[in-house]
């Protein structure tokens, strides 16, 4: 599981979700933010805090997975979601700002940077994640025998590290959990879509 980070370029004048919210109230469609693709973990993620603070930004998507940061640092976006390991560097160095993590509990890198649902928008939880398939109709006895040794692998102490170091953290599971964690996901986001209106449109 991987948190990320609202982030702001200094030049907007809010140091919190809150006071992000506000502004975008009062200029309604000003306030832009960008992302590397339609539909992905970035616009998706920033659609879900208009929809659930009921503002309204305007999107401007891009197709290089670094123009939308570029653009950022540069002033030319307001703001946008990116990892923390990509962001931490910037957010040191003060070029860009950080509001809030989107995940359910604060961010390691970040310990000072509360979660976007301390900051305002209670609920609110965002974090991408990475996950195992297999083929439909494979074995039960092949999935559970991959399931454990996958398990087995990811608890030690070395490979957690590693996904540490990269701003992830280990989870794991059963198939069951994971079916449940799809479904959770799938009725959430299919909600926002619908509800949103949101519709697949050109990028840059």
């Amino acid at each position: 599981t991987t948190q990320g980070v609202l982030l702001v370029h200094p030049s907007v004048p809010v140091t919190s979700v809150k006071e992000l919210v506000a502004l975008a109230k009062q200029r309604p469609g000003e306030l832009n933010y960008g992302s590397p693709g339609l539909g992905g973990w970035f616009h998706i993620s920033t659609e879900l805090l208009a929809y659930m603070t009921k503002i309204k930004l305007t999107h401007v998507p891009y197709t290089a997975a670094t123009s939308p940061l570029t653009a950022l640092i540069g002033g030319h976006v307001h703001m946008m979601f990116n990892t923390t390991i990509v962001a931490h560097p910037h957010i040191k160095s003060g070029r860009l700002r950080a509001l809030g993590t989107t995940g359910a509990t604060r961010e390691a890198m970040l310990p000072d940077v509360p979660t976007i649902a301390e900051a305002g928008v209670p609920g609110y939880e965002g974090s991408t994640w990475s996950a195992m398939a297999a083929p439909a109709h494979t074995p039960r006895s092949v999935i559970e025998r991959l399931n454990k040794d996958i398990g087995t692998v990811l608890q030690t102490p070395d490979i957690r590290e590693r996904y540490l170091a990269g701003g992830s953290t280990v989870t794991g599971g059963t198939p069951e959990q994971f079916h449940d964690i799809l479904k959770s996901e799938l009725d959430k986001y299919g909600k926002l879509v619908r509800e949103a209106g949101i519709k697949a449109e050109s990028a840059k």
